[in-house]
């Protein structure tokens, strides 16, 4: 019970960060293909909006890659936690 509860919201920041990045996967992707494919004669230029989807993709991901750090460091913290409780009790 004192491993289980938290305040932090660690878990749904990262759940927001991979939804943004799932979200704007196609259509990112498909701009930054356009983007470096383009022949110089037609160069492909960025829209504001592809500008936006590029960028929430990019931070998501970095956001997704440092909450998921964080949250996995912090499982086994607990986990620890939980162990150095019970083996002290059970002494």
């Amino acid at each position: 019970m004192l491993c289980e509860t938290r305040t932090d919201m660690v878990l749904e920041i990262l759940l927001i960060a991979v939804g943004a990045v799932i979200g704007t996967i196609p259509a990112a992707i498909a701009t930054i293909y356009k983007y470096f494919t383009a022949t110089p004669e037609a160069v492909h230029k960025l829209q504001f909006g592809d500008f936006l989807q590029v960028l929430i993709f990019a931070s998501g991901l970095s956001v997704s890659i440092c909450v998921g750090l964080v949250y996995r460091r912090r499982a086994k913290r607990s986990q620890s936690l939980q162990e150095q409780i019970r083996s002290r009790t059970s002494t």
